[in-house]
Parts: structure tokens; C-alpha cells; sequence
């Protein structure tokens, strides 16, 4: 089994920290994936954090079965007391696993972490990706090659959509339902 799997973390920013005794934190992120860790520089005051940094990336993923990442935001303690949690994301990768070389994108809700924190709050924006030189894109399969490798995924173009905008033009959440049958 090919085991050059990578898990890419961006760390945009976090929103609506907690100020802990009416004093605005000093947040920093730890990113834990599996048995690796990184973390970003703390942003001094502030409960709306922005980091915007490039990618964090963790490897070997597959083979050490992580199934989940934890994103961890602290408050900095300058002053060199013991930093205060803030708050943990607990991320499951399956729609990333599931979704090679696909940008996901989200927002996710800080919860209590183990540490005992009061009450958590705030949301973190993390874009992640995950990789793997093994997945075949669609392209790359011609003739007879079986695509043994290929990725679980099905790619799909929508030719044409219409009459999608709701009043005023505004977007709706729009879907499309793929029905796929083997030829028998």
C-alpha cells in the first residue's frame, strides 16, 4: 500500500473568543494530526483572530489510522504562567478522505477540551485538503487500464442550470442527484 498521504491545514482565523477576566486573549492554534502537532504565533488581543498562514501538512495519515484532527485554541499567557485553552474543534476526515484534492472549507464550533475550561466559545476557519500520489485522476485512465486505485469519488459536469437564483437574484443552496447504474 502506498502510504504518501498528506493532510493539508490552512488556518485562516477564529471569531467570537471568549475574553477570559475581561482581558482579550492571546490566541495561537495548535493543529493536532495523530501523533503530530504544529501550531501558530499567537496574535496579541484578540477575539476575532486572523492568521491566514500557509498550509500546515501532515503526512502518513493512512497508515497511522487518524481519523479525526483536533484544532486547539489557546490563549498565550506572555507573562509565562501556564497558557489557558480556549476551546477545541474535533474535525472527522472522512468527507476529506472521501474528497481527495477537493478544498474543503468550513467554519467549525469550539468546544470544551479536556483541559476543564470554563465554558468555550467561538468559531475556528480552517481549509483543509488531503492528497495522495496513488489517487488516478479520471483523465489519466484510458484503453484498458483498470482504475484499481482510483479515488471514491465521481466526477460529474453539470452542463447547464437554470431558473436557480431565488427572489431578487439572491443564491439558493442548490444540488444535483447523480443516479449512477452499471451496464449489465
Amino acid at each position: 500500500m502506498d502510504i504518501s498521504d498528506r493532510l493539508e491545514v490552512k488556518v485562516i482565523e477564529a471569531a467570537e473568543l471568549k475574553s477570559r477576566l475581561g482581558v482579550k486573549p492571546n490566541p495561537y492554534v495548535e493543529v493536532v494530526c495523530g501523533l503530530d502537532s504544529q501550531q501558530t504565533k499567537h496574535v496579541t488581543e484578540s477575539n476575532d483572530p486572523k492568521w491566514n498562514l500557509p498550509a500546515m501538512v501532515f503526512n502518513h495519515l493512512l497508515a497511522a489510522e487518524v481519523d479525526t484532527v483536533l484544532v486547539h485554541i489557546k490563549h498565550k499567557d506572555i507573562f509565562g504562567s501556564r497558557d489557558v485553552p480556549l476551546g477545541v474543534a474535533v474535525i472527522p476526515l472522512d468527507t476529506v478522505y472521501n474528497s481527495p484534492k477537493i478544498e474543503i472549507d468550513d467554519w467549525y464550533t469550539l468546544t470544551e477540551s479536556s483541559d476543564k475550561i470554563d465554558e468555550a466559545s467561538g468559531r475556528v476557519h480552517i481549509i483543509m485538503t488531503y492528497w495522495n500520489d496513488s489517487d488516478l485522476d479520471i483523465g489519466q485512465v484510458s484503453g484498458d487500464q483498470e482504475a484499481t486505485n482510483a479515488p471514491n469519488l465521481l466526477d460529474v459536469l453539470v452542463i447547464r442550470a437554470t431558473d436557480i437564483g431565488g427572489p431578487n437574484e439572491t443564491p439558493i443552496d442548490s444540488f444535483v442527484i447523480v443516479q449512477v447504474r452499471q451496464n449489465i
